[in-house]
């Protein structure tokens, strides 16, 4: 499944802004993201982020606090991929290079660039349904879209509308001060629309071979996060082989089965926005499942098969996955048993 994250790049930024604000960002982030961000390795969940900027905005009693996070946005902050903007030939070119690498920033929000009529259309969407925390994120995430155009077309351009899914947070007039263009609320998706004829604007700073050695850094970065997909699913299986021969289920020997190291494989698991504790439990509940149905296995005996030292620690995990006693799991869903 994939999952949306915000990498440390955005969460350091927002330190950082915090910082300038004169608030302890170590306090509001938490020490655990505040180090990860300060240290260039901490990513978190997309709806983490929300809860963020939502939280920030109301202990600095900044109603507008992802618009104004947004607006101070630098290409660096938001890191190569922003400098398409800066070097392709033109505008089009660079939207089209943002659309096929945004999965490179996140994982499973919707983005897409395409022209209406004599328009052109940047739409944004995020997952989830708390419209107070998606608020704080489409007022950042549009206005680091505009900070992105502005890359190409100069910091004094602006789209001809802004429209927000959620209703408006405070007064139009605080949202003029960075977005001085119709500016519409309650829409169907977050949305800037300009005139197309922006697309095939020539982009004064255009340099073909930084554009080609930004695209090859980011088709591997693609690559790698691909990678770290693959190999959580495979994890699920090898934990499951692991578990099926009796054999160690910590990390590093299922690690040497992967053929990675611990520290590789916490990197692809962090990547993918899990743990390995979190995918080991649920390789064990769905072996659990599988000998519950397959097996006449006590249940003392399938709870210390899959590593659990009291019967009554297995029963509580399975009981909070299930939804029942392994007893009545066993009951309702066996089938052929062994005899």
């Amino acid at each position: 499944m994939a999952r949306s994250i915000v990498s440390s790049a955005v969460l350091h930024g927002l330190a950082r802004y915090m910082h300038e604000l004169g608030y302890d960002p170590g306090r509001m982030l938490g020490a655990s993201y505040y180090d990860a961000a300060s240290e260039g390795a901490g990513n978190i969940p997309l709806y983490e982020f929300m809860a963020l900027l939502n939280n920030a905005a109301i202990d600095t009693m900044t109603p507008h606090f992802g618009l104004c996070f947004g607006a101070r946005y630098r290409r660096r902050d938001l890191g190569l991929i922003a400098y398409l903007f800066t070097y392709h030939d033109r505008l089009a070119d660079s939207m089209t290079d943002f659309q096929s690498f945004f999965s490179t920033l996140q994982t499973n929000s919707h983005y897409a660039a395409y022209t209406d009529g004599d328009r052109a259309v940047v739409e944004y969407l995020a997952p989830g349904n708390d419209p107070q925390f998606k608020a704080q994120d489409a007022e950042f995430s549009m206005m680091v879209q505009v900070r992105c155009l502005q890359f190409s077309l100069g910091k004094k351009w602006f789209p001809s509308t802004v429209a927000f899914e959620h209703a408006p947070i405070a007064s139009r007039a605080l949202t003029q001060q960075h977005l001085p263009c119709d500016v519409d609320y309650g829409a169907s998706a977050n949305r800037l629309l300009f005139p197309k004829s922006f697309l095939l604007a020539r982009n004064p700073q255009a340099d073909p071979r930084i554009v080609a050695l930004i695209r090859k850094a980011l088709q591997e970065e693609r690559a790698g996060a691909e990678r770290a997909v693959g190999i959580v699913e495979s994890l699920h299986d090898t934990l499951t082989e692991h578990f099926r021969m009796e054999w160690p289920v910590n990390v590093g020997a299922v690690a040497r089965s992967l053929g990675l190291s611990p520290n590789q494989l916490g990197y692809h698991l962090r990547k993918h926005e899990t743990t390995f504790r979190d995918e080991l439990n649920e390789a064990r509940m769905s072996h659990a499942r599988a000998l519950l149905c397959e097996t006449d296995l006590s249940i003392r005996t399938i709870a210390i098969r899959l590593g659990y030292a009291e019967v009554s620690a297995f029963s509580r995990m399975f009981r909070t996955h299930a939804g029942m006693t392994a007893t009545r799991f066993r009951r309702d869903h066996a089938r052929t048993v062994v005899q």
